[in-house]
């Protein structure tokens, strides 16, 4: 039987596989995979019961590994980029508003390392009610 544990230790992401029993000797056996420095998110989310009213904020949550990569975000209405000003909204809290009524609200995360691809993670959909 095999079980894996992921460590970060120095910033790099360590997945630790232990095998079975070696050569007799009783002694299990453990082999390191490095996945250095690639990025992951361990979470994202905005309000978790999944709605918000007219007139309130939600703060968007996220922890990341390694914790000095770079995330970029972008909110979206229904599917659609949400632009406040005229300009792709990237802030990490919104005020809902009524325009946004009856529509879902999500966010898009993407963390980058240097010399590793892109990592991209959404949070729940929030779906906007009364107010």
């Amino acid at each position: 039987m095999r079980k894996g544990r992921l460590l970060v230790i120095g910033g790099l992401l360590l997945s630790v596989i232990l095998g079975g029993c070696t050569g007799g000797g009783g002694e299990p056996s453990a082999t390191p995979t490095v996945t250095s420095g690639a990025a992951s998110f361990k979470s994202a989310a905005l309000d978790p019961s999944g709605k918000v009213d007219v007139g309130k904020t939600l703060t968007l949550t996220y922890e990341v590994v390694p914790a000095d990569a770079e995330v970029t975000v972008v909110w979206f209405t229904d599917d659609v980029v949400l632009r406040v000003g005229g300009a792709v909204f990237a802030g990490s809290s919104y005020t809902v508003v009524a325009a946004d009524k009856g529509k879902g609200l999500i966010v898009k995360l993407t963390a980058t390392v240097p010399g590793h691809d892109p990592v991209v993670k959404y949070t729940n959909r929030v779906t906007v009610t009364g107010g």
